[in-house]
């Protein structure tokens, strides 16, 4: 039910919103009189059924453990889903097996290839390689692997909340 009238004495924009308003002002009106509904017509019962469920007071509240009772829900689920993904040592077994063999696949693929296809291996090894020659470079490799080296043992070492 719309609540928001104009705070002045203004009239609505257009009509329609008018005579909308003026509906459901006599539902809340006849409901609250307790009124006879035969003669109301199917708006007006609409609006005095909003008004009647509006009267009535709210649900109860979540139970006190509901946070508790979602997360167990969701560590179950996460769980069975982690179960179905490889469920029995044959699936795991089958599925290591096709990983080796497409491993030794590729691996002969690019034996039987290997002068057009490590041509450019090749050349990004030795690329890096002259990289790696440069002081500057190097110092910089070496201070992000001890900033990132530092934090990971902080993260381990710092006292944990909870």
């Amino acid at each position: 039910m719309n609540t928001s009238r104009p705070t002045d004495d203004r009239p609505f924009d257009h009509p329609a919103l008018e005579d909308e308003w003026q509906a459901q002002e006599r539902a809340l009106r006849a409901e609250r009189e307790h009124a006879d509904n035969a003669h109301d017509d199917a708006r007006l019962r609409s609006y005095r059924a909003i008004a009647r469920a509006l009267r009535e007071p709210l649900p109860d509240a979540l139970p006190a453990d509901f946070a508790a009772q979602v997360a167990q829900r969701a560590a179950l689920q996460t769980q069975d889903s982690a179960d179905l993904m490889f469920a029995t040592p044959f699936e795991r077994f089958a599925i290591g097996l096709m990983i080796a063999l497409f491993g030794l696949a590729i691996g002969t693929a690019v034996a039987l290839s290997a002068s057009t296809a490590l041509q450019p291996v090749g050349d990004a090894v030795r690329q890096a390689v002259t990289w790696g020659s440069n002081p500057w470079l190097v110092a910089l490799a070496v201070c992000l692997a001890t900033s990132t080296a530092l934090q990971r043992l902080a993260r381990v070492l710092s006292p944990r909340a909870g």
